[in-house]
């Protein structure tokens, strides 16, 4: 981890005296490691579940869903799942339709599996995995 909790420099330096470009440059990469460390985390977590570790499994996908949600952070300043705003051209935080179309998967797939691993577990909270289920049909427009 770099001192400045992980981004690149030029990231750092874009944003801290670049113009308007740079900045949604330096937000973008952040954003695309947030992207690949959700990524790593539920691949991590589907090699849990695999085993029968379902709480090492909810343990992944929970911290692969805080992550997602930093990325809502970054674009519309409160955590909320991404929203179609999102790719607005004249909008200022906005991300390539790619992007987000990677993030809406990644989201739709870790509240699945956190649904998945929740059934599997003794005492599971049914209200928890309802408010799951219901992230994924709010967020899944296929």
């Amino acid at each position: 981890m770099t001192a400045n909790g992980g981004v690149p420099t030029a990231a750092v330096n874009a944003t801290a005296s670049g113009s308007g470009d740079e900045q949604a440059a330096a937000v973008r990469m952040k954003i695309e490691e947030k992207v690949a460390e959700a990524r790593r985390l539920k691949n991590e977590g589907n090699e849990l579940y695999k085993a029968k570790d379902y709480r090492g499994a909810a343990g992944k996908y929970q911290r692969a869903k805080l992550y997602l949600k930093g990325i809502d952070t970054d674009l519309h300043g409160t955590p909320a799942f991404l929203q179609q705003l999102s790719v607005h051209p004249g909008q200022k935080n906005s991300i390539p339709k790619e992007l987000e179309d990677q993030c809406i998967e990644l989201n739709v797939s870790v509240h699945n599996n956190l649904c998945a691993v929740m059934l599997q577990q003794e005492n599971a909270n049914p209200e928890r995995i309802k408010h799951f289920a219901e992230v994924v049909l709010e967020i899944d427009d296929t």
